[in-house]
């Protein structure tokens, strides 16, 4: 997970379009399964870890855009939101 990280947010990253498709399937697992986690913790940082979820519930309801920019921007955003849950998890000790 953390290499598909380093491909999509690293400082080189310029994933191409047979990348953008791939990582792409695979941050929506991703994804979906630190949703799954994260709603079985039990956080300190009750708001935190709500407002993570619910962005990363309304990426996976997208649907990838046919446009590359549009689909690079898409892969982006759920890396984000997957950083960013992984980040909630950590900080609880989840």
């Amino acid at each position: 997970m953390y290499d598909d990280l380093e491909a999509v947010l690293g400082e080189h990253a310029d994933p191409d379009r047979a990348d953008v498709e791939v990582l792409t399937k695979r941050f929506r697992e991703y994804l979906a399964q630190l949703v799954a986690i994260s709603g079985q913790c039990h956080f300190r940082h009750r708001g935190e870890a709500a407002t993570a979820a619910g962005r990363a519930h309304i990426a996976l309801g997208d649907v990838t855009p046919a446009d590359f920019g549009l689909a690079r921007s898409y892969l982006r955003r759920l890396a984000l939101n997957t950083l960013g849950l992984l980040d909630v998890l950590d900080e609880d000790g989840g």
